[in-house]
């Protein structure tokens, strides 16, 4: 998912070279096995298209007013969330061990 102005500006440099590679493939001989040449040029293909629906996705939620930067702002809140989760459920487990070492009579 392409989440910031960077990203969107590689990516579209990235697909104009896929193309690129595309028409220059049909464009000269090879001496590869045609099923070679056939899975090479899908899997270029294949690519290219993975990126322009990246790029046509982040366009679309820039129009709608920077959603996209909402999004990756959002994203960077759940994992802070998750951090905060793991770190609190390590203090408790560490004062249940301290506590239930302190009951039995071992010191702390």
């Amino acid at each position: 998912m392409i989440t910031s102005e960077r990203q969107d500006a590689v990516s579209k440099k990235q697909a104009a070279r896929f193309q690129e590679t595309l028409e220059q493939f049909d464009a000269r001989p090879s001496e590869l096995h045609p099923k070679a040449l056939k899975a090479m040029r899908e899997g270029i293909g294949s690519q290219l298209q993975d990126l322009q629906t990246e790029i046509a996705d982040y366009e679309r939620l820039r129009g709608q007013g920077g959603e996209a930067r909402s999004l990756s702002v959002r994203v960077e809140e759940a994992r802070f969330g998750c951090a905060q989760g793991r770190s609190a459920a390590t203090r408790r487990r560490d004062q249940s061990a301290d506590a239930s070492a302190h009951s039995k009579g071992s010191p702390p």
